[in-house]
């Protein structure tokens, strides 16, 4: 009984904290998913609390960070893994609060100019990213361009400010799929490795982040790059685009221009005969004259 006891203070825990509106959460996005996945490890070290959120389509501070605390029991030790409002929650929380890991995916640290956002409570004071990055060993940190709820600049700001290892995923949107992509399972067995070796040396651990960190900030460079020379094609495209509708706006332009000409070709015969009658005779050219006023009413 005892040795069993022991084993079970040994495994690690984890707590989701899903998004805004995510009830039931055990049918909700990626959340049973994961934590079936993490159980299920070969090693048998994590335990994984899911649970439905009490507010949970306002997903208010003053409702959240309490049950976290006090109903979930998040201390210390834990690992927390958020998603959406689930991230605001967390980070606010590590202002407080010391976990062991952090997984934050689609993040943000603005409103959003949503009204319903800014009743949260979240985003009405400044962010203590210092605090937050010093409260836990690591943070690890998802988000994609494709994300049409928060842009993909929120989640890079948050990254910077909390020096994230930080990986972006291509047509992912707002992971609102019943799996995380298997890019993730690179992430996880890190996170693994991560959790397995949290009580080395403080120093060697700091080192350790720090390289990680550098890593990181390399791809966030050669992200750059590439979103620069994606929008410099772009630009590319449209100007051509651009030509090609002048072009096509000026051909039928020339083709009445030529049809005018056409027209105006009896008038000019017009005006040979009208010369030519002035020539025979004041009758004549009394004639043309009223023939070409009357004209003028066509």
């Amino acid at each position: 009984m005892s040795e069993n006891s022991n084993l079970e203070i040994e495994r690690q825990r984890i707590v989701i904290v899903p998004g805004m509106g995510c009830v039931p959460v055990q049918e909700c996005n990626w959340y049973s998913w994961l934590q079936q996945k993490l159980e299920k490890d070969s090693t048998g070290q994590f335990s994984v609390i899911l649970e439905d959120m009490p507010d949970p389509y306002a997903a208010r501070e003053s409702h959240w960070l309490p049950f976290i605390r006090n109903t979930l029991k998040v201390d210390e030790k834990t690992i927390l893994v958020g998603h959406s409002s689930g991230c605001e929650a967390i980070m606010r929380l590590l202002e407080k609060e010391k976990v062991r890991g952090v997984i934050l995916v689609a993040a943000c640290h603005t409103d959003l100019n949503n009204e319903d956002e800014r009743k949260s409570g979240y985003y009405n004071r400044p962010w203590d990213w210092n605090t937050i990055r010093t409260n836990t060993h690591w943070i690890v940190q998802l988000h994609s361009p494709t994300d049409k709820l928060i842009p993909v600049a929120e989640g890079r700001f948050v990254a910077d400010k909390l020096k994230s290892e930080y990986m972006e995923l291509e047509r992912r949107g707002h992971f609102m799929g019943k799996q995380l992509p298997e890019d993730f399972e690179y992430k996880r067995e890190q996170t693994s490795h991560l959790l397995t070796n949290s009580c080395q040396d403080e120093e060697e651990f700091e080192n350790d982040r720090h390289r990680r960190h550098a890593k990181m900030r390399q791809t966030r460079q050669i992200q750059r790059e590439i979103d620069y020379q994606v929008g410099m094609i772009d630009k590319i495209n449209d100007r051509r685009q651009q030509e090609l509708q002048k072009k096509n706006k000026t051909t039928p332009t020339t083709t009445t221009s030529s049809t005018v000409t056409s027209i105006s070709s009896p008038t000019s015969a017009t005006s040979s005969v009208t010369n030519g009658a002035k020539r025979v005779g004041g009758a004549t050219e009394k004639y043309t004259s009223s023939q070409r006023a009357s004209g003028s009413k066509f």
